[in-house]
């Protein structure tokens, strides 16, 4: 392997015999062995050969080293192929957690390995854990940011925002998105054509959940117009066009929500990923036009596309998969709903983790199918795991919880258990005005 060459000029000289020397000999042949593994197809035999290789050659060398670094990321790599994503999170916050220390020198190397942390803790739903390292990541951009990358201060700030946004703090969020509005603006030429639309489009959401519903439509169309813009990529164009389409969903001017996601379709091909989560939108936007038959047929064509691209666990084909099912519960279809509902769940049980948002709401829709077809025993465990859930992801103070908190007691009412169900209610209102404000 080339690497070997270069770091090992590099790596250990001692006039005495030095163990790292061993160390770094055994890191690079359990590297060649990983490689082997890998080639053949055998990746529990890779991960562990590379697993091997990392510990010798962090052993060896220091944490900036190519090899140390190069190491690490198979294990990653690895990980993410055998579907294992929260350890390979762990993986890199255990590096930054130990050797953070000594990669102080390497500001650029140091707020690549806590952005990539932050990004992976993010898509797992993790947004305690991703927190302290985007503001760690921050903190490397205010003391150093000459040795940065260009624009490292607003992707920062956008991942600040993301968490703001997606922990229900979206003043802050706010905050941040406006900022990286600015940057982008300031930056001109010099910025990506994509980051501006992108950067409108994170706003736009925020000023949607804070129900600043006319504002936020305004900046979407203005994430719009920036999209129309030469240099301007598919997926940011179709990205702008999807969130105008949400909000106007949002704001029942339906006819326009409709020509925002067709615009969006006619950008990309059938196996396009973001094309599916448009498509998705728009089934939900026709079944509340009524326009069930049309809602189905978006729908199916959503759920076709994921599971051909991306196959029967990806989240796209997921997400469709629980589109379906409220489909089929509006058709009266109640028997394939909850077929479609448990499978669903199962998939974000084995795919994201229970504790993920998105899980979450998954056995909160199941809960509520439940109950309507009378088996109110499971539906109210369903509930009660899911709001567990969604207090672990988000905390004790999120819309999200207290949306949870609100089905849980309703169907606890419905019951007849109005001593557990009043204090679910009064928390849940009090969450709310305090995260969305009293006149929301």
């Amino acid at each position: 392997m080339a690497w070997v060459a270069l770091v090992f000029a590099g790596a250990v000289h001692a006039a005495e015999p030095d163990p790292r020397l061993g160390w770094f000999e055994e890191g690079r042949q359990a590297y060649e062995t990983c490689e082997a593994e890998h080639a053949a197809g055998r990746r529990d035999a890779a991960l562990a050969a590379c697993r091997t290789s990392y510990a010798r050659m962090t052993q060896a060398l220091t944490p900036d080293n190519g090899a140390v670094r190069l190491a690490r990321g198979a294990v990653v790599g690895l990980l993410d192929e055998l579907g294992r994503p929260d350890e390979a999170a762990q993986v890199l916050a255990d590096a930054i957690d130990t050797q953070g220390a000594a990669l102080e020198g390497y500001p650029a190397l140091r707020w690549t390995d806590l952005m990539d942390l932050v990004k992976r803790w993010a898509e797992a739903g993790r947004l305690n854990e991703a927190q302290p390292y985007a503001e760690q990541a921050l903190a490397v951009v205010e003391a150093d940011e000459q040795a940065l990358p260009a624009g490292s201060r607003a992707v920062t700030l956008q991942s600040l925002g993301f968490l703001a946004h997606e922990s229900g703090r979206y003043a802050v969020a706010e905050s941040h998105r406006r900022e990286v509005v600015r940057q982008v603006v300031a930056a001109g030429a010099a910025a990506d054509a994509g980051w501006l639309p992108r950067a409108l489009t994170d706003l736009g959401n925020t000023l949607q959940q804070m129900g600043r519903e006319d504002e936020a439509q305004r900046v979407h169309r203005e994430a719009v117009a920036a999209a129309e813009r030469p240099g301007v990529d598919t997926p940011a164009r179709m990205g702008a066009l999807n969130a105008l389409g949400v909000t106007l969903t949002n704001q029942a001017e339906y006819v326009s929500a409709e020509d925002a996601y067709r615009r969006a379709l006619a950008l990309a091909p059938s196996s396009d990923l973001q094309r599916i989560y448009v498509l998705k939108n728009l089934g939900a936007l026709l079944l509340l036009m009524d326009q069930v038959d049309e809602a189905e047929q978006a729908t199916r064509k959503a759920l076709e596309a994921a599971e051909s691209g991306w196959g029967p666990l990806h989240p796209a084909t997921l997400t469709a998969v629980e589109d379906l099912a409220l489909v089929m519960e509006h058709r009266g279809r109640f028997a394939e709903a909850l077929t479609l509902h448990r499978r669903s769940l199962a998939g974000s049980q084995q795919v994201l983790r229970p504790g993920h948002p998105t899980t979450a709401l998954r056995a909160n829709n199941l809960a509520v199918l439940l109950e309507r077809l009378g088996d109110r025993d499971e539906a109210i465990s369903l509930l009660e795991r899911s709001l567990a859930d969604a207090r672990s992801a988000y905390g004790p103070v999120h819309p999200t919880v207290a949306t949870r908190q609100t089905s849980l007691a309703q169907l606890l009412s419905n019951r007849g258990d109005f001593p557990r169900a009043e204090p679910l209610f009064r928390d849940a209102l009090q969450q709310l005005e305090q995260t969305r404000g009293p006149d929301h």
